[in-house]
């Protein structure tokens, strides 16, 4: 009698910890992610350091690439938009124009998946597959606001 409360005491245990277990397991990107609430945060902690911190395009003096240790002449992705007079995707205008979309739509998928031009540049961690996943979801959505 007692073996046996002992046991169903031990699967109730087991059950509660695989229970807090899956509820701890990160949820998948949304399917239709939006700017202000899903894309920013992540830009603001891996990219706006050199994009866009504080109104700046920014260099980045412990990047590895010497293509990257100059500021970047492209991307403020503090804002969704591009920046006042900044001409249309099929006319790139002035360096640093544009926002997080136009380069969401144009370029960004490009940097984020290929390992020569990585962003963030190395020595920075690379952006984690559910970042990544975000990213991808948000530009295939049209990239909205």
């Amino acid at each position: 009698m007692a073996m046996t409360i002992k046991r169903q005491w031990l699967g109730f245990v087991g059950l509660g910890v695989m229970l807090t277990l899956g509820a701890c397991a990160p949820a998948d990107p949304p399917v239709k992610p939006s700017f202000a609430t899903d894309v920013l945060p992540v830009m603001e902690a891996h990219c706006t350091r050199c994009h866009g911190d504080n109104g700046s395009l920014n260099p980045d003096p412990q990047v590895i690439n010497p293509t990257f240790r100059t500021a970047p002449t492209d991307g403020y992705f503090t804002q969704y938009d591009d920046k006042t007079g900044c001409p249309t995707l099929r006319a790139p205008g002035p360096a640093g124009c544009q926002g997080a979309k136009a380069l969401g739509l144009t370029t960004m998928k490009v940097y984020i998946h290929t390992d020569a031009l990585r962003m963030p540049p190395r020595p920075s961690d690379p952006l984690s597959e559910w970042d990544l996943k975000l990213l991808d979801n948000w530009i295939a959505a049209g990239a909205p606001p």
